[in-house]
């Protein structure tokens, strides 16, 4: 019983960190002749970050309104750090389309092969913050 218990714990734990894609399959969909797979993938991984986004500022907000005390800070400000490559740091541009998304994205994984074995939604936000960093107050990015 003692090693089923085990065995269910490593399954589980190690793929509650796998992603389903990698940057190897989804450069084999850019490659193709049909992009409909890449922009809905992309459009799911912007969904997800603004998701993220929502959560992180509902907590700085009940932080912040004093709804919550001291220990509750301590784990928003700890969750938020831990957070920071999870959630959005690219700034798209105004009008930018998902198929210019999916060019700068199947681009990114022309251009790094090297990267391709990580997971694909990792590669989204990697390949946004290439092109699209958002800018510090005071003009630095």
């Amino acid at each position: 019983m003692r090693a089923l218990i085990i065995l269910l714990f490593l399954v589980f734990s190690n793929s509650a960190n796998a992603q389903l894609y990698s940057g190897n399959m989804m450069h084999e969909a850019c490659e193709g002749p049909k992009r409909a797979p890449i922009l809905a993938y992309i459009a799911g991984v912007l969904d997800q970050d603004q998701v993220n986004l929502g959560r992180v500022a509902q907590a700085q907000l009940r932080v912040w309104t004093g709804k919550q005390d001291i220990a509750a800070v301590k784990a928003v400000d700890s969750a938020m750090t831990n957070l920071t490559g999870d959630i959005q740091q690219y700034c798209l541009p105004k009008n930018a389309s998902l198929i210019q998304i999916s060019d700068v994205f199947c681009k990114y994984l022309k251009d790094y092969p090297a990267k391709r074995h990580v997971g694909a939604s990792e590669l989204v936000v990697e390949s946004l913050l290439n092109v699209w960093p958002c800018r510090v107050r005071g003009g630095a990015e």
